[in-house]
């Protein structure tokens, strides 16, 4: 975590793969450690509550705000979640293999190797384009560039199998971790025999906190419970109203997302593969699994009866992914799928523990299956290694970034010319538009207010109109800086700046309040 993102001399240090994501994830942070965000809004797309699970970057800001650094304060949130992660795998796995069946090397350990080392067919991509010689196997560990990148290359292998999910989305391994601590009670009937009264505090808090923290990860603690109570009929009576109680107590704040998120679903069949017939969806996963799906059926049959249950669990999550279509953006069904892997080396990781503790010959078979199943994940760890660092200076450090900071209040509303990485987001307070990407996977009405950009930086408009358009949508400020960002004319020509007075003027950038413009007017902004 600390290897992708550093805090430097008053500058972000991250590498090149987190730059997308970090552009939304910075903003979200610095909300709540500079600006004023409660009841939450997202940053770029105020005056709405937020659609986004927003907890463990709230914590993170929280950090900040105590003087840690920010860099300090998201890695050491994500290390402890990709850690509780690891552990999980980890001890599940030991649970399903037999503490009675130790051998030399654990099944856990094979598990995690497993879940750290993705099992997709990049690696046949990889030697098709460069032979198969001493020299390209050496260069594996020399890689700086992903073999796959889909969807946004056009490969059908995609990008969301490796560390980089984890590294770039710093939330999700801590979801994770508490969705496996939310079923390991179950799953350990009759190793434990009841719950003490921290535990069970504990369970209640994972269950209400988890809806913002992850929605996706909640449904998918509530599935697995459900599942596993009806797997295992016999836990009902012991646990069952215990964990109905914590549903129960989570219900408002899973409610309060999913009233802002149910509308998006819908049926959507194979995912991101090319087209929806069964072959192009098998293809399709083929190579994104690898081996994993040819090893798929065997596993049914020779895992015993309560890790053939857990098989069919996580396969239920893979079939969803599969069929319905969570949110505005396909993509963001991805977490299943995600979900359903780690569960599958749990699995996997069993059988693997029992094949290496027989003797030699199984020792060599169980080498010669973990090389194909790794080897991509390998070359996709080499190309995080060696990606490139990015520096990118904390406009909070800038003439602009401290009136900012100093001379408005911490709530406030900027319209903005450009989106990306700005020093109003990064100063924590809120603008009115992102660059269009984000609020629209959400299932904000970008496109609404995108159109009503014109008017604000239009040459014709009066002072009555546009005053009008500032109190309607709730903006504070404009800020214009070089270039036309996504207008077709430049903004330096508008009305707006050919006519009135700028609160901040360096040059270079300018900034316009919506009450000093309007002030000489009756609008109550």
């Amino acid at each position: 975590m600390w290897f992708t993102f550093q805090y430097r001399d008053g500058q972000f240090v991250m590498r090149s793969r987190l730059w997308s994501d970090f552009a939304a994830h910075l903003p979200m942070i610095r909300s709540f450690s500079y600006g004023r965000n409660f009841p939450p809004e997202y940053p770029q797309f105020a005056n709405e509550p937020t659609h986004y699970h927003f907890l463990f970057y709230f914590l993170v800001g929280i950090l900040e705000r105590t003087g840690l650094n920010i860099a300090c304060s998201l890695n050491l949130l994500s290390a402890i979640g990709l850690a509780s992660l690891l552990i999980m795998i980890y001890k599940i796995t030991e649970y399903f293999y037999g503490e009675d069946k130790k051998g030399s090397i654990s099944a856990g350990v094979f598990a995690v190797i497993l879940f750290l080392f993705n099992s997709s067919l990049s690696f046949v991509d990889y030697f098709q384009e460069n032979g198969v010689s001493m020299s390209s196997i050496v260069n594996i560990i020399h890689i700086d560039q992903f073999i796959n990148f889909g969807p946004w290359n056009g490969d059908d292998i995609s990008a969301f199998w490796h560390w980089n999910v984890y590294t770039n989305q710093r939330h999700l391994a801590l979801s994770f971790a508490l969705c496996l601590l939310i079923i390991w009670p179950l799953i350990r009937i009759p190793k434990i025999q009841t719950l003490s009264k921290k535990a069970q505090f504990f369970l209640f808090a994972i269950f209400i906190l988890l809806p913002f923290l992850n929605l996706a990860a909640y449904t998918i603690a509530v599935a697995m419970v459900i599942f596993w109570f009806l797997a295992n009929p016999s836990l009902v009576k012991k646990y069952g109203l215990l964990y109905i109680l914590a549903l129960l107590f989570s219900l408002p704040s899973f409610y309060y997302y999913w009233r802002l998120n149910s509308s998006s679903i819908s049926l959507s069949y194979g995912f991101l593969a090319g087209s929806q017939s069964y072959f192009d969806i098998i293809y399709y996963w083929w190579r994104n699994l690898g081996l994993y799906l040819l090893f798929w059926p065997g596993l049914f049959v020779v895992s015993h009866k309560k890790l053939r249950k857990w098989m069919i669990m996580i396969t239920c999550f893979f079939v969803g992914a599969n069929v319905f279509r969570l949110s505005t953006d396909m993509i963001n069904n991805h977490k299943l799928i995600n979900f359903f892997q780690l569960g599958y080396v749990i699995v996997l990781g069993v059988q693997f523990g029992r094949l290496w503790n027989k003797n030699l010959l199984f020792k060599i078979i169980t080498v010669c299956l973990l090389v194909p199943l790794t080897l991509s994940g390998v070359m996709d760890a080499s190309a995080i290694i060696h990606d490139r660092q990015t520096f990118l200076p904390d406009p909070v450090h800038s003439s602009l970034g401290q009136w900012v900071l100093q001379k408005t209040p911490a709530d406030s509303v900027f319209l903005t010319t450009h989106y990306l990485y700005n020093p109003v987001l990064l100063a924590g307070r809120k603008t009115y538009l992102d660059y269009g990407y984000f609020a629209w996977s959400m299932g904000y009405q970008d496109k609404v207010r995108r159109e009503k950009l014109p008017e604000f930086f239009s040459s014709t408009i009066n002072k009555e109109k546009w005053c009008n358009l500032a109190k309607q949508e709730k903006i504070d400020y404009i800020y214009i800086s070089e270039g036309k960002g996504d207008l077709n004319v430049d903004p330096r020509d508008s009305w707006l700046v050919l006519n009135n007075a700028s609160v901040f003027n360096d040059g270079k950038d300018l900034v316009f309040s919506t009450e000093n413009i309007c002030l000489s007017s009756n609008y109550s902004l």
